[in-house]
């Protein structure tokens, strides 16, 4: 009908206008990061910004992949016992993808669950690796320069 035409089509200007305007806004964020990064920061600004933003979000994300891989090893014992109770014999003698998509079910269902909980754990995790870092860093040869 013509409504459901007009109707359909509205939603597919909405949705063009939504993209054109998330890549217009992409864009201009690169542009501006470039701007500020190569005409107004000079080399000793640019070093400090790395040193204030960079460097800590690298060691926040190495900290958080810590408490992920455990969590995925702790999924992978689960589900590597459960298939031994179910099946009766080792995965290993077993059909993989069998074991797999119990993998993929224990991983799905948990990860999510758990993703508040990993965040959480890599916050105070993130002192401790972030002073192991340090100390590393400074008996590096050259580290003790700030």
């Amino acid at each position: 009908t013509l409504v459901q035409r007009k109707f359909d089509a509205n939603i597919i200007t909405k949705s063009a206008a939504k993209n054109v305007a998330s890549k217009a806004i992409s864009l201009e964020v690169r542009e501006l990061t470039r701007i500020l990064w190569d005409d107004v920061l000079d080399e000793e600004h640019r070093r400090e910004t790395i040193a204030l933003f960079v460097y800590p979000a690298a060691i926040a994300v190495l900290a958080y992949n810590i408490i992920s891989n455990f969590c995925f090893g702790v999924e992978f014992v689960i589900a590597w016992t459960s298939f031994i109770q179910k099946t009766g014999i080792s995965p290993l003698g077993a059909d993989w993808v069998e074991f797999y998509r119990k993998f993929q079910d224990y991983h799905v269902v948990v990860d999510n669950i758990l993703l508040p909980a990993r965040v959480a754990a890599a916050i105070p995790l993130f002192g401790i690796y972030y002073n192991i870092v340090e100390t590393i860093r400074k008996r590096l040869p050259g580290g003790e320069t700030e």
